[in-house]
């Protein structure tokens, strides 16, 4: 196990051998199939990360969370994108994205040496932004809305991208960033009656959630 570790890195310490690039992917996900911990491959460009990430797909199984860091603002100035897939991947490793509240093996999370060195909010502070709204709770819509607010969502007629949210009648919707589709909430009086899914696109609801944060 130390051997494939090193050769990860380049180098097998014993025979002093270098693994060829193509096969480092491969070890990679060997190793994650093996330990099933959280790992972090950190390569010099963000082109190198994003074939190490796409080879990791093609050798990683389904159980797998195969995770891409950009750095914020790569590429294009605060890209929203790339603003989104940070936020996605900085809350799997804090453990609050619906992945990770399902226990599932730790994620493999592949980043350039300059995404992997930005800098970012601390754990705690991270942590600490975390609204969990279950079904059946009671919900203050107007401390709901000022708190969303200062969590730096922005108030929209139609939730359509991440760190958006509205409000129309007894319905609640919005689009946190760690999650793939914006979330529901349907309210009878403040109850909390229905959390689910939907289509961003249709605005049609699809399937109920778990515990939401």
């Amino acid at each position: 196990m130390r051997t494939a570790l090193s050769m990860t890195s380049g180098k097998d310490r014993r025979t002093g051998r270098a693994a060829h690039p193509a096969a480092q992917p491969y070890l990679v996900a060997a190793l994650h199939r093996e330990l099933g911990l959280p790992m972090l491959v950190v390569v010099p460009t963000s082109q190198e990360a994003r074939q190490f990430y796409e080879q990791l797909l093609i050798w990683c199984d389904s159980q797998s969370t195969i995770l891409l860091l950009p750095k914020d603002g790569e590429g294009q100035g605060r890209d929203p994108f790339h603003q989104q897939q940070r936020l996605k991947v900085l809350a799997r490793l804090a453990g609050t994205s619906i992945e990770a509240q399902r226990g599932a093996r730790g994620p493999i999370v592949v980043a350039s040496a300059a995404a992997a060195a930005a800098r970012t909010v601390s754990l705690a502070e991270f942590a600490a932004s975390r609204h969990e709204i279950k079904q059946g709770d009671q919900i203050n819509l107007m401390e709901t809305l000022s708190r969303w607010s200062k969590m730096g969502y922005r108030r929209e007629h139609l939730v359509e991208v991440p760190g958006t949210m509205s409000h129309r009648g007894g319905i609640l919707d919005v689009f946190p960033p760690n999650s793939e589709l914006p979330v529901r909430i349907e309210l009878l009086g403040n109850r909390a009656e229905s959390i689910r899914f939907f289509d961003p696109q249709t605005q049609r609801s699809l399937r109920t959630v778990p515990p939401w944060r």
